[in-house]
This record gives structure tokens, sequence and C-alpha cells, in this order.
């Protein structure tokens, strides 16, 4: 083998070395089918009828309720899903919040959020709000996603809420967003407020992922030890 031939193995092989570590991370997976993962500021609920938060589904939660005959038919959801129509509607204190903490993100870089989401396109205000925030080692959240009233829309009620340039419907749509920082622990927060009959929603399967890794030193040692013996072959011969 030349000496030629011989640095490109090593360099190849340092390269294989270090792409097999920036492989994709997934960090946190919420399917909603049970509350065991997060933590919220207000219980699951139902009246029975159109006053409801809670999951539905297979493995349907409504707290001390009853399947609320009311909900909104989506469609494109994962069995099941969280979801909620007049949130104040039975006492509630509004915003409701949800809150995944603790999420190992050291050693990560290039972080991505995303989710399957639905929502009322006919029937929310202006004065409605959804989003979802994140903050590293408890230094302050910051948003990452948030759901706008219709920003064509004539007046400031009765209308559906945006993501960019697409609508939230009855049929589930898939959203993801870069996550900007970077630290040892990340919190991840939801905050919903929609106070009124027929103002309903639905989100599934959100997900908080790397793809990115930082290589971790043991993969630069190999990188480097894979190069010393290039250059060792190469002055023998």
């Amino acid at each position: 083998m030349n000496r030629l031939t011989l640095l490109s193995t090593a360099l190849l092989s340092g390269v294989i070395c270090f792409t097999a570590t920036a492989t994709a991370d997934v960090l946190l997976t919420e399917t909603f089918d049970n509350n065991s993962g997060f933590s919220q500021s207000v219980g699951f609920f139902s009246d029975g009828q159109h006053d409801y938060f809670g999951i539905n589904g297979s493995a349907e939660d409504w707290g001390d309720g009853t399947t609320p005959s009311g909900q909104k038919g989506y469609t494109g959801f994962t069995d099941n899903f969280l979801t909620g129509e007049d949130l104040d509607g039975e006492g509630a204190t509004l915003p409701i919040t949800l809150n995944w903490t603790g999420i190992d993100v050291s050693n990560q870089s290039d972080l991505t959020f995303s989710g399957d989401f639905g929502a009322s396109d006919t029937n929310l205000d202006r004065s409605d709000e959804w989003y979802f925030e994140v903050q590293f080692d408890g230094n302050g959240f910051t948003k990452v996603m948030e759901f706008v009233f219709d920003p064509n829309h004539p007046d400031s009620i009765n209308a559906g809420f945006f993501y960019g340039s697409e609508a939230l419907t009855s049929v589930a749509k898939n959203f993801s967003a870069n996550i900007n920082g970077t630290g040892s622990s990340m919190d991840l927060r939801m905050t919903i407020d929609f106070n009124s009959g027929s103002e309903d929603f639905a989100v599934d399967n959100l997900r908080v992922a790397s793809f990115s890794a930082i290589p971790e030193p043991g993969s630069l040692a190999v990188l480097g030890l894979i190069g010393c013996v290039g250059l060792v072959r190469r002055r023998r011969r």
C-alpha cells in the first residue's frame, strides 16, 4: 500500500468514526398515552358535553368526568391525544400549562421541537393563546413555537390559528421548530388559553431531538489514534 492510499484510508476511517456520533438522538417523546410524563396546572375534567380537558383515545382520561359528547371529530392523530374545549368552563384557572422538566441535553446541539397539532378553524379569538417554550438550566423561558390568530381575518373573533402560513384544522398537522440554546438540562412548557365554547385543540406526538450530537472525547481520541497510525506506517516505509 502506498503512502497516499494509507493516509487516505486513515482519514476516511476517522470521518466514519466521527459521523457515527452525529446521528439523531430523541431526547423526549410524549404520546399522551397517560399523564405520567408531565406536570399540569389543572387536572383533567369533563362536564360530559362541551367543557373538557383530557386524553381522548383507547386510554381516555377525563379525571372525575365522563366522555364529552361534544368533542370535535379530529383525524390524523395516533390513538390517544390531548384535547380540550372551553378550558375555564368548569372553573379552571387559565392559562393551563403542562411542563416536561429535566430533559438531558448535555453534549447535544441542533435541537428541534416537533408535534402533531389541530384546533378549531372558525371559533377562536385574537385573545386566545397557545404556545410552547423552553428553558436551559433554569435560566428563563423563551418561545420556540406559537400559534397565532389568522392575520388576514378582518375581525378579532371567530377565526382559526396559524403556524406560519399553515392553518390549524381538525386534521392533524405536523410542525417543527429549531430550539436555540444549549445547556445540561432543558424544560419544555406548553401554555394554552381557550376560554369559550367551541374553542378546542388537539395535540400529540411531541418530540425533542438532536440532529447533531457533539462527539465525545473518546471519539476524538480514536480519530487522533488512526491519524497517528498512518503517520507511523508512512515513516517505516
